[in-house]
């Protein structure tokens, strides 16, 4: 969810940022409306972000069941469910099912229409000028580069091929050199 608050950031205090990089995240007030609504094209729509913003709802029904529940959304989320080890699902559901954990990682669904105003209105202000790096999973948001295009000047990335919405867990070296790539052509002599 960081590449939410990094592109609002940026285009705040463009001045203080060298380059944005965006990762496999829908951009609100872009087409968010189109992947939560229920149909064939959006494979019944991202589902999760209404349940997840009803108050209330999400604790009550998960609590007690966080490993079931964390399993199968990030299941859904996963090309490669192997790039998540063991380890890994323990921190995950150790943060997950810890008191107040459940409505932390929920928090940003309940904020999602406020931050769709958010994105709304500086996207209403112009495009943004600074270097913008994007990229989405194969199997997960896979048009990001395509998105950010509609809302910044100078965008390269693509698709990464056989990775699903958890871009760094899945595709660590991929993105590594992509980001090591990128860096290089757009830091400023004086960073």
């Amino acid at each position: 969810m960081g590449a939410l608050l990094a592109f609002l950031f940026a285009a705040h205090h463009p001045a203080e940022v060298a380059s944005l990089t965006y990762l496999d995240e829908p951009l609100p007030a872009v087409n968010l409306a189109e992947m939560t609504t229920f149909r064939k094209e959006t494979f019944g729509g991202y589902w999760h972000f209404g349940f997840n913003h009803a108050a209330d709802l999400p604790e009550m029904l998960i609590t007690g069941r966080e490993r079931e529940f964390w399993q199968y959304l990030h299941g859904l989320m996963l090309f490669n469910p192997a790039a998540i080890t063991d380890e890994d699902r323990r921190e995950y559901l150790r943060t997950y099912a810890a008191p107040g954990g459940i409505r932390g990682s929920v928090g940003w669904y309940r904020d999602a229409l406020t931050t769709t105003d958010r994105f709304a209105e500086v996207i209403a202000r112009g495009k943004l000028t600074l270097p913008v790096l994007g990229y989405g999973g194969q199997y997960g948001t896979s048009y990001v580069k395509e998105q950010l295009a509609a809302v910044a000047e100078n965008v390269e990335g693509g698709i990464i091929p056989n990775c699903g919405h958890m871009v760094a867990e899945e595709a660590p070296e991929f993105l590594t050199e992509a980001l090591l790539r990128f860096f290089q052509r757009t830091a400023s002599p004086t960073a």
